[in-house]
């Protein structure tokens, strides 16, 4: 078998000092600016999409993703399952210290019934048979403010305190269809001898979103009467700690650890609550316009 990342083309259609346009087909990274609330930071979906920016001046501008993903394709059918979503965000730069951030996406999954319910994966929304119970079409409303000290302890240049939050709601179901958090970052890593410390609490409700796109390694133990299995997706609440250091401008040492629970344990005596914790190394080196990462 052959497994491919990402294969796609992209074209900038415009890019000058007030307007940005692109198009993007294929097996693409990401388009869409979400939290991993939202999508896997590794979901390369594939289909097209849409961004443009607009800058209404040196201190406000406007964003814009659209895009259309194929989720399954099924032979004899029309009624394949398709994900569409689009986004729109007002940042605003206030002044050399002071910045905002002001956002609402809306996404809809067509032809939920035909979405395969025999996923490895993610676990969590609310199953009749071997169909979905709810849909899935949320919106999600985000926001960020940041703040820089002029100079901290051990860190190089002006010092980020960034604010930032989301709320979830799916009206595709009737209960367990809410999903949020809220958290701090102290710093921003990616300069040699650079750091950064972030805080999150995060609650994603069962039905809320579709729970084979969000964060796999957000996990909690699902039970059954006679034992326990780790799975990220939805149900689930919990803490997220994250440190990272850049030990050079390439190098970056990430510690990350999640502390969480089920929302609604279906068996209420067996132990749901789960503790992952992960350290990664990201490489990135930049060669002329190219670069690579490991």
């Amino acid at each position: 078998p052959l497994y491919v990342d990402t294969a796609y083309a992209k074209w900038t259609a415009i890019h000058d000092d007030t307007w940005t346009l692109a198009g993007i087909i294929g097996k693409m990274v990401n388009p869409f600016d979400a939290s991993p609330m939202v999508f896997d930071p590794d979901y390369t979906p594939e289909g097209g999409a849409l961004q443009a920016i607009y800058k209404f001046d040196d201190v406000n501008s406007f964003r814009f993703n659209g895009a259309a993903f194929v989720l399954d394709e099924i032979s004899g059918s029309t009624r394949d399952p398709f994900l569409f979503g689009g986004q729109a965000f007002w940042d605003a730069k206030w002044s050399p210290k002071f910045s905002t951030s002001l956002g609402v996406s809306a996404y809809d999954i067509v032809n939920t019934g035909n979405l395969s319910t025999t996923y490895d994966s993610n676990v969590g929304n609310t199953l009749v048979g071997t169909a979905y119970a709810a849909n899935f079409n949320p919106v999600v409303v985000s926001g960020s403010a940041t703040y820089s000290l002029e100079s901290f302890p051990l860190y190089h240049g002006a010092f980020p305190i960034k604010v930032a939050g989301e709320y979830l709601n799916n009206p595709g179901a009737d209960s367990n269809n809410e999903g949020w958090w809220g958290g701090v970052t102290f710093g921003k890593s990616g300069k040699k001898g650079n750091w950064d410390i972030s805080y999150r609490y995060q609650r994603l409700e069962a039905d809320a979103w579709w729970d084979q796109v969000v964060n796999d390694d957000n996990v909690a133990a699902f039970t059954t009467p006679t034992s326990a299995s780790l799975h990220g997706g939805t149900n689930i609440k919990g803490h997220l700690i994250t440190l990272n250091y850049s030990a050079t401008d390439s190098l970056t040492v990430s510690f990350t650890a999640y502390l969480n629970d089920l929302i609604n344990n279906p068996n209420p005596g067996q132990k749901s609550d789960a503790y992952h914790l992960m350290a990664d190394l990201m490489w990135i080196e930049q060669v002329g316009a190219r670069g690579f990462a490991a």
